[in-house]
């Protein structure tokens, strides 16, 4: 008995999260965008369209904190918000998504509006 209540504990150690746009889990995709964010801020975006792209799809998701984040971000990235709410309806948001998929295909990239 005392073997086993030694093992157990270390083995039901919550699982590390990481930060990964890529992830099913949306605890893992916030992380990966507030890393962005901080990149951001500190002035240290290597390649703003791919992370411009990166979290315009996350403004799909269906978890608010992911889409809140998401936009929060995109606008520190760009200075833009093209009418988007993470709090609206799923049709309002789809409309707003399909702005800033203008915005990408006309090649704007990550450059914030001031800078253009």
């Amino acid at each position: 008995g005392l073997i086993v209540a030694g093992v157990v504990p270390a083995s039901c150690s919550a699982p590390t999260l990481r930060a990964d746009f890529g992830s099913i889990d949306p605890a893992e995709r916030v992380r990966a965008i507030a890393a962005t964010a901080r990149e951001i801020d500190s002035g240290e975006v290597r390649d703003a369209p791919r992370t411009a792209a990166e979290l315009i799809e996350e403004l799909h998701s269906s978890d608010p904190a992911v889409r809140m984040i998401a936009i929060d971000t995109l606008r520190r990235l760009t200075g833009e918000r093209f009418g988007y709410d993470w709090s609206a309806p799923a049709g309002e948001r789809r409309e707003a998504i399909g702005r800033w998929a203008a915005w990408r295909e006309s090649g704007s990239g990550g450059v914030r509006a001031a800078d253009r």
